[in-house]
């Protein structure tokens, strides 16, 4: 894991210095500081969700007092339905970082799952 936090940083780096603005730097910045957050929420998910099925989903939603997603989650076409997970990871991740902005808790939590799929592989 801290292999990747590295590399994640060299390449973030490299990223930083195309924005001039100090604002674009510190976001990118706070995205990679809260990945080691989002890892462990990523892989809890990816845990309790295994098979993605409907109904370990919305037991996810429940357990997580997230109830009033279920109806949406089982509207949206079974390709998006992997949005459903990343809202409760979003949300988890939120508890620990409630400063942050919903964009850059999402960013944390994309780029946690491409570690997760790396490390699994």
């Amino acid at each position: 894991m801290q292999k990747f936090i590295d590399a994640l940083k060299s390449a973030l780096s490299r990223i930083v210095n195309l924005f001039s603005s100090g604002k674009a730097q510190a976001a990118l910045e706070a995205v990679v500081s809260l990945v080691p957050k989002a890892l462990p929420v990523v892989r809890f998910i990816t845990s309790i969700t295994p098979t993605r099925a409907d109904e370990e989903i919305i037991a996810l939603l429940d357990r997580f007092g997230l109830q009033e997603r279920a109806a949406a989650y089982l509207a949206l076409p079974p390709a998006d339905r992997g949005a459903a997970l990343r809202a409760v990871a979003v949300s988890l991740l939120a508890k620990q970082a409630p400063d942050q902005p919903e964009r850059i808790l999402g960013a944390a939590i994309e780029l946690a799952v491409v570690a997760d799929r790396a490390d699994a592989k």
